[in-house]
Formats: C-alpha cells, structure tokens, sequence
C-alpha cells in the first residue's frame, strides 16, 4: 500500500499484559525511501487520548488532531 509518512492509520494492536487486540489510530513514521526498499513494511508510532499516563521522553503530543481524522484528542 502506499503509506506515506505522516497519514493516520487503524492498526490492530495487541494488548500486553493480557490475551487479544484492539484497533488504535497510528502515525505512519516510517518515509518513501523505507517504503520503496521494503513495500511489505510500515512503521508506525500508537496514538493515545491517555496524555496524562503516557508522558515519556519519546512521547509528542498531536497538534492538529481534529484534521488527522480522529475523534478526540
């Protein structure tokens, strides 16, 4: 598929403390030159409305959330 670095995806993410998964949005991190080298893989960054529980050092929060397509913030 052609992803593209910045689109907002739904991925069936597994839970890791507990059997099952579930559809979250996710970023699409990974660029063209990836893609071209490797069509069958993307990567993607998990999106969470949960700000307050997920404040790592790697963590940013969206911006422009409403024109990504998601729901809430």
């Amino acid at each position: 598929m052609p992803w593209q670095r910045g689109d907002v995806v739904i991925v069936d993410f597994p839970f890791v403390d507990r059997f099952g998964s579930k559809n979250h949005p996710a970023l699409v991190v990974s660029g063209s030159t990836y893609h071209s080298e490797r069509p069958q893989d993307v990567i993607v960054a998990v999106i969470s409305t949960q700000i307050q529980q997920h404040k790592g050092s790697a963590d940013y929060p969206l911006q422009d959330w409403q024109s990504a397509g998601l729901a809430k913030q």
